[in-house]
């Protein structure tokens, strides 16, 4: 399985609450996985770790990687060089999830005085010693989770705040509408009247799916498709826009600022 090909198949929200633990399967660390990275993940609220099955072979456990790199809320890579070299397995799935994920959602973790790769030198990399200080070690591991999914949070937040500040009456109006269950419907531009009523609208619509506000969903059709002529507004009549998770949240922190400027 080529990773470009899985990482086009899933979208990067919304995350699963689960840390994605890339390290080496040797039997040296399986202590180190069992008493120190494992329970300092589960030290932090709302995640698991996650490390795929080492008997997993093929394709599978390709997948499995490229899976979790993908979706996890972070990925932890313990780079320890064992005998001197480092698990060039382990570094490959650094360098995919470098590549796919945000800087803060990648935590690197070793136990070895060995020189560092150029790629990762000026990366942030923890230190720890799993294995003669393993509750300083497991503690490390929690403090870095945490401090990430902080400044995951805020980046999110700053993220809410700064598309607020760009939606206007139209833009919040179709928001409201695609909140509710059935979601909203492309506006009717049938006549010149219509075109130039809902002008506002129909350009204001690409713009929220562009900004990850709002998606297109289709309808289950019903009977038999009509004739060619209409295809167009059989299609649009069969499409409904509904928020995304970020669009709801947009649409919540807007409606707060109206309640709030209301008191």
């Amino acid at each position: 399985m080529y990773p470009a090909h899985v990482f086009s198949l899933f979208p990067p929200f919304p995350r699963d609450q689960r840390v994605f633990v890339a390290m080496s399967f040797d039997p040296l660390l399986n202590r180190r996985w069992s008493e120190v990275i494992a329970p300092g993940v589960r030290a932090c609220e709302g995640v698991e770790p996650y490390r795929v099955n080492a008997s997993t072979i093929g394709d599978s456990i390709l997948t499995e990687i490229l899976t979790g790199i993908s979706n996890s809320r972070l990925v932890l890579a313990d780079i320890s060089a064992l005998g001197g070299v480092r698990n060039a397995n382990v570094m490959y799935e650094v360098g995919l999830a470098h590549a796919v994920r945000q800087p803060a959602e990648v935590l690197l973790f070793r136990s070895d005085d060995e020189r560092l790769l150029f790629d990762v030198a000026n990366v942030r990399v923890n230190r720890y010693d799993p294995d003669s200080q393993p509750d300083k070690a497991r503690e490390l591991v929690t403090g870095a989770i945490n401090e990430a999914l902080q400044e995951i949070d805020l980046q999110k937040s700053l993220t809410v705040k700064r598309l607020a500040n760009g939606i206007d009456a139209v833009g919040l109006e179709f928001l409201v509408g695609a909140g509710e269950p059935g979601g909203r419907e492309y506006p009717d531009v049938k006549t010149v009247g219509q075109a130039i009523a809902t002008s506002a609208e129909v350009q204001t619509i690409p713009r929220l799916i562009e900004q990850g506000l709002v998606e297109p969903r289709y309808a289950t059709p019903e009977g038999e498709p009509p004739p060619l002529a209409p295809v167009r507004d059989y299609a649009r009549s069969r499409v409904r826009y509904h928020l995304t998770p970020l669009g709801h949240a947009v649409y919540v922190e807007v409606l707060e600022r109206l309640l709030g400027a209301s008191k």
